[in-house]
C-alpha cells in the first residue's frame, strides 16, 4: 500500500487556506503553477501552494515520495532504492536529507 503524501497535504486545505509565512487566513485563489493551484495572502501579499513549506516543496516526482517512504522504513540503501522507485540516486539523497533536516528541526 502506497503512502499518498500528496493527497495527505493538500487535505491540510480542506477547511479553510491559512497562510504558510503569516498564519493568516484572508487568502484568495492565484492561479496556477506547474497544474497546481497558487494562494495569495492579503496580510503578507505572499504566495504558496498546499506544497509549501513542506517536504514536497519544489519536488519533481511527488507520485514516488510514497514509495520511496516504504523503503525507508525496510532500511534499504539508496542504490537498491534507486532501482525500485526509479528515481536517480543524487535525487534520493536529497529527498534522505531533506527528511532528516526535517526530524532535526523537531
Amino acid at each position: 500500500m502506497a503512502i499518498s503524501l500528496e493527497n495527505e497535504i493538500k487535505s491540510r486545505f480542506k477547511y479553510s487556506i491559512v497562510c504558510p509565512h503569516c498564519g493568516c487566513n484572508k487568502t484568495v485563489k492565484y492561479g496556477f503553477f506547474n497544474g497546481e493551484q497558487r494562494y495569495r495572502c492579503k496580510e503578507c501579499r505572499k504566495t504558496f501552494n498546499a506544497f509549501t513549506g513542506t517536504i514536497l516543496s519544489w519536488s519533481h516526482y511527488k507520485d514516488k515520495w510514497g514509495s520511496y517512504m516504504e523503503i525507508i522504513s525496510d532500511d534499504m540503501s539508496l542504490r537498491k532504492a534507486q532501482a525500485q522507485v526509479g528515481v536517480n540516486y543524487g535525487t534520493l539523497f536529497r529527498w534522505r536529507h531533506k527528511i532528516l533536516n526535517r526530524l532535526y528541526r523537531l
